[in-house]
C-alpha cells in the first residue's frame, strides 16, 4: 500500500507495506498478460486475440540501433 500527499502546502508522507520479506517487480505488460484474456479484452475494449498474445514472460529491453528509412524508423 502506498499513500502520498499531493498538495504543495502539505508535507510528503509515504508508507510502504509489504507482506513478505521479498519484493519483486512486475512490468505492466506482464501483469496484463496474467489477467484472463476475456476480462482484459472487455475492460480495455481490445480484441481477445490481442490479449491472448501478450507475453507472460518478462520482456527484457536491449539496446539497439534505429535507422531512418524515409517514412519512418526501422530497427537495424
Amino acid at each position: 500500500m502506498r499513500s502520498e500527499a499531493n498538495r504543495r502546502d502539505e508535507g510528503l508522507a509515504q508508507i510502504e507495506i509489504y507482506q513478505g520479506d521479498r519484493v519483486k517487480d512486475i512490468p505492466p505488460t506482464q501483469w496484463l498478460a496474467l489477467t484472463p484474456a476475456g476480462i482484459l479484452a472487455n475492460l480495455l475494449r481490445i480484441p481477445v486475440e490481442v490479449a491472448e498474445n501478450l507475453k507472460v514472460e518478462k520482456q527484457i529491453l536491449i539496446k539497439g540501433t534505429l535507422l531512418y528509412h524515409g517514412m519512418g524508423y526501422a530497427a537495424a
